[in-house]
């Protein structure tokens, strides 16, 4: 039988291959990736909350979960850019190189907007694992 440890490794692992992946799809692809992740930074707040929830949550899997929950209280890492990166992976397909592409092709407004978003989330998820 498998410990939860041993579990959580493995999803882990598996969760590395499958970012792995997303770096090696054709070029076209990952600039679409790309377009839709800006486009929801830039026009869906409430969607990037949700999601933002969601994955705290464990509703993306395990691995998502266990790298979300342990960058929520470490004030020290950007937070908002590991979360976000996370979405862009696990709903747009977009790696992570060009998730920060499509986070530059924001204003700093739009900027702001989606790390306000996504911390108020991560701070009430915090609230409630204190409580």
């Amino acid at each position: 039988m498998m410990t939860n440890k041993e579990y959580e490794a493995r999803e882990l692992d598996r969760h590395r291959r499958d970012m792995a992946r997303l770096t090696s799809q054709p070029h076209q692809e990952k600039l679409d990736a790309m377009q839709d992740w800006r486009n929801y930074m830039a026009d869906d707040l409430l969607y990037i909350r949700r999601a933002t929830e969601n994955i705290l949550a464990g509703n993306y899997g395990v691995a998502p979960m266990l790298i979300a929950r342990k960058a929520a209280p470490n004030k020290r890492m950007n937070r908002a850019a590991v979360i976000g990166q996370l979405i862009a992976a696990l709903d747009c397909s977009c790696p992570g190189n060009k998730a920060r592409q499509a986070w530059n092709m924001l204003d700093v407004d739009q900027q702001e907007s989606v790390n306000a978003t996504i911390m108020e989330a991560v701070n009430e998820y915090l609230e409630n694992v204190e409580a």
